[in-house]
C-alpha cells in the first residue's frame, strides 16, 4: 500500500521534472512492491495447497 501512496504523492525521493532518473525511483519502488506481492502470493498459494492436501488426506485409510 505504500508503494501506491508513494506514486500517488508529489512529493519523491528525486522529482519527476527530472527526466529518466526522476523516474527510476518510481520503478524502483514498483518494482520492489511488485516482487514483494508476487512473493506474498506465493507463499499463500502454497500454504492453501498444503492446507487443501492434508485436508483431503485427513479420514482416507491408507492402503499398505
Amino acid at each position: 500500500m505504500l508503494g501506491v501512496v508513494y506514486l500517488v504523492v508529489p512529493l519523491d525521493a528525486i522529482p519527476d521534472l527530472v527526466p529518466v532518473v526522476g523516474w527510476l525511483d518510481d520503478l524502483g519502488v514498483m518494482s520492489l512492491v511488485s516482487y514483494y506481492l508476487l512473493r506474498s502470493v506465493r507463499r499463500y498459494e502454497e500454504a492453501e495447497a498444503a492446507r487443501l492436501s492434508a485436508h483431503d488426506t485427513e479420514g482416507v485409510p491408507q492402503d499398505g
